[in-house]
């Protein structure tokens, strides 16, 4: 819970009385306090955000599930941003410029500045083993 000045703001669990349905509330208020130090009014709202907790959770568990797959497989995985190289992409294409693989082959600077746009973000242990590294951030160090 958040507290300043009067504000708050807070997340509560609830569970149905009728049929015992677990939810979440979202409370955001304020208290308004008279000369001697005493709330005298308060205002604030309160939302449902079950949804967001079903999907937070959801993507806890399905994040727990990849990084077990990722750390456990006996094969060396590497986890790659190309979003660098999609928007380098994106630009050669508001260039009007139709013919990539001319357009490539005639400037191979671009193709060295697509290479250099991936970013290795992570790798796994047996990745690590592989290269010898004896570190994920001593391999991945050595990758920018």
């Amino acid at each position: 819970a958040k507290r300043d000045r009067g504000f708050f703001a807070e997340e509560h669990r609830l569970f149905r009385a009728d049929n015992g349905e677990q939810r979440w509330l979202s409370l955001y208020g304020r208290f308004y306090y008279g000369e001697q130090g005493e709330a005298v009014r308060f205002s604030g709202v309160s939302l449902d955000i079950t949804e967001r907790k079903r999907a937070e959770e959801w993507l806890r568990a399905s994040e727990a599930k990849y990084r077990y797959t990722f750390e456990s497989a006996g094969v060396s995985i590497w986890e790659e941003d190309w979003s660098g190289v999609k928007a380098l992409l994106d630009d050669i294409d508001r260039q009007g410029i139709t013919d990539l693989r001319t357009h490539l082959q005639r400037h191979p600077e671009v193709v060295q500045r697509a290479v250099q746009l991936v970013r290795v973000c992570d790798v796994n242990e047996e990745t690590v083993r592989m290269f010898k590294a004896g570190s994920k951030g001593n391999l991945l160090h050595s990758l920018e």
